[in-house]
């Protein structure tokens, strides 16, 4: 099987299994562009890859359909969610037969490489979620900015020079929630949880990070369109603010 028809067998299964959720409506043509967006510009082709945060593994097993050569996903077990994603997980490895895709219940920080150095590294919608107590105050206080600077120092030393992270989120710095109001395009989210890219992108500096490259994203439903429409700073801050964050180990 070519990649391009592992890709195809990939998005059919997701969509098929109701495995992607969207604002408006779900599609294979949206998820394909997400992911697409999400991944582009990265050669994946041998590539080692770590997705902290995984969930049931949708970018880790794009990863492997665009030739990853191994891909750890990182998903704690946590109560009432993790057995869901463990289930999908093993139905999608199964399905497209990506072995080189495996699953880890366990936080990052309990997570140890045993000496792998990696590529590529992917939080998506996790960063928030890799110290929550920490992250609440993570702007003003010195032992959460310390605690972050530990895990930042962590993926240092386990990446590749060179290699890539990505990190995406929402920004804090939104018209809705500097209103006090929910946010109708982003109606779950617990705003005190998040934070604006500056602050990401000043904790992973300190760790030696360096060429911070900022993508404010849009609605996938409208796609090249969308991005064109509504990708920027000043618009996503009246939407959802989400933002996908780059940055080379230098």
């Amino acid at each position: 099987m070519t990649s391009s028809e592992r890709i195809e067998q990939f998005l059919d299964t997701i969509i098929e299994e109701n495995l992607f959720k969207a604002k408006f409506f779900s599609s294979k043509e949206k998820l394909r562009f997400n992911l697409e967006n999400l991944f582009m510009g990265i050669d994946l082709i041998g590539k080692r890859v770590l997705d902290i945060g995984s969930g049931l593994g949708l970018h880790s097993f794009y990863a492997g359909c665009k030739g990853a050569g191994s891909v750890i996903c990182l998903e704690p077990a946590i109560e009432g969610s993790s057995e869901f994603a463990t289930e999908k997980f093993q139905m999608l490895q199964d399905r497209l037969g990506l072995k080189q895709v495996t699953l880890q219940t366990i936080t990052f920080q309990e997570f140890k490489p045993e000496g792998e150095l990696f590529d590529l590294v992917l939080s998506h919608y996790s960063i928030n979620h890799l110290d929550e107590s920490a992250c609440i105050t993570l702007r003003e206080n010195k032992e959460s900015q310390k605690k972050y600077k530990e895990i930042a120092i962590k993926l240092n030393s386990i990446m590749k020079s060179g290699a890539i992270i990505i990190v995406c989120d929402c920004s804090s710095q939104n018209f809705y929630s500097h209103l006090g109001i929910k946010n109708p395009f982003a109606p779950t989210i617990t705003w005190h949880l998040h934070h604006p890219p500056q602050v990401w992108v000043n904790i992973l500096a300190s760790a030696g990070f360096a060429d911070p490259k900022i993508n404010w994203t849009s609605f996938g439903e409208f796609r090249k369109i969308g991005k064109l429409l509504f990708g920027y700073k000043p618009i996503s801050y009246f939407l959802n603010s989400h933002f996908c964050l780059r940055m080379k180990k230098s």
